[in-house]
């Protein structure tokens, strides 16, 4: 996930522990002053290949279009473009941070629910984790 706080810009791969044989795709951009925020609007489920291998997921991102993919094939492309509503574009415009981690969604009812939460952590395995080997960040 790429982002700045609760109201920055965000690109996310998100691979949810509830559902091992999909990844999800998103982008957010904070709405303008009054305008109603759009969470899951840019989102879709990707198929994973090889569930046991290990992938590379990647998400290349400038100006006029955001990529995602797993390793070397693009899965989604989304342009700035198709992203146009009212004569305005919901497309990410500012800094952001690349922030990895290992989630539960068990917070908000919402978002628990669509993380397949909330965890009950009595019954789950003692050792959660995530193995992360690389990380490459390129700016040009």
């Amino acid at each position: 996930m790429v982002s700045v706080g609760t109201s920055g810009d965000e690109l996310d791969v998100e691979i949810l522990g509830s559902d091992p044989y999909h990844w999800q795709t998103n982008m957010y951009a904070p709405p303008k002053a009054g305008a109603e925020p759009e969470y899951g609007v840019w989102s879709t489920i990707e198929d994973v290949r090889n569930v046991e291998n290990v992938h590379r997921y990647f998400i290349d991102f400038d100006e006029d279009r955001i990529q995602w993919g797993v390793d070397g094939t693009i899965m989604r492309t989304l342009t700035k473009e198709s992203t146009k509503r009212g004569g305005k574009y919901t497309y990410p415009s500012h800094e952001m941070r690349l922030q990895i981690a290992l989630w539960d969604g068990s917070g908000a009812p919402g978002t628990s629910k669509w993380a397949g939460g909330p965890v009950d952590w009595t019954t789950t395995p003692y050792d959660v984790k995530a193995v992360v080997r690389s990380v490459v960040l390129e700016c040009a």
